[in-house]
């Protein structure tokens, strides 16, 4: 597997904006978008790692997203689930 970037990007910017590229991927389900996150790497570290630490960093600020946490509860799974 080639190393994989995703951008998670905000409905609004998707609208306004439009990006385009290899690296940006949308329209996957929740599912899909974890696998990917599940064995994503960059120069920075790992798509897991950063989605951990930005769901830490939004819920220490009080800021508490379902989405993110279900995500993030699935590519947990999904890692674990690969080690087996």
């Amino acid at each position: 597997l080639t190393t994989e970037l995703v951008r998670l990007a905000s409905a609004e910017d998707r609208l306004r904006h439009r990006p385009q590229g290899k690296n940006y991927v949308s329209g996957l389900s929740i599912e899909a978008t974890a696998a990917v996150l599940a064995r994503a790497v960059g120069h920075w570290g790992t798509g897991a790692e950063y989605l951990l630490d930005t769901v830490q960093h939004l819920e220490a600020l009080g800021i508490h997203d379902r989405f993110l946490r279900q995500l993030q509860r699935l590519v947990a799974a999904n890692i674990l689930s690969a080690e087996e």
